[in-house]
């Protein structure tokens, strides 16, 4: 399916890849596939609505929601958890500067993709839900235990832009 269709979607805790063509799957990437840079990225650029205060973990999920997304920038605290101002961002680039911060969101293909399901079991309370795949990928990239999910319906290359 499309990228913004909706269809169902199962957010796991767990990954394997069991090929079946009625089904696909993408593995989320680790939480180190998001480059750190020690510093900001320079203004303009903004993603309408931001900046905004929201945890890190909460920039990248939305980071991650918005294809025009290339990264975002913050100042305050590293803690992925706490509030801060968060600017996303629709370009990269890392100017050095000890009282900031920024990380790039990893290519849409660091999502390892299966065409086929991850097995039963190892479900993220809340799921399975009717969802765009995009919103998958947001809502799975929020959530700490998900290591990925699967989807009804056959795998298309394209669902990962």
């Amino acid at each position: 399916p499309d990228p913004d269709t909706a269809t169902d979607v199962w957010l796991k805790d767990k990954w394997d890849c069991n090929p079946d063509g009625g089904w696909g799957a993408f593995k989320k990437p680790p939480v180190d596939a998001w480059e750190r840079c020690d510093g900001f990225i320079s203004s303009g650029g903004n993603i309408p609505g931001y900046p905004a205060y929201m945890t890190l973990r909460d920039a990248r999920a939305a980071c991650a929601s918005i294809p025009s997304c290339r990264g975002f920038t913050y100042s305050g605290s590293p803690d992925p958890d706490t509030a801060t101002d968060v600017w996303l961002k629709d370009k990269w680039d890392c100017n050095p500067d000890g009282g900031w911060g920024a990380f790039k969101k990893p290519p849409v293909d660091a999502w390892e993709r299966c065409d086929g399901f991850i097995s039963s079991g190892g479900n993220i309370p809340g799921y399975p839900a009717y969802m765009t795949l995009r919103d998958a990928r947001a809502a799975c990239a929020s959530i700490p235990s998900c290591r990925g999910f699967t989807y009804s319906g056959s795998p298309d290359p394209d669902t990962a832009t």
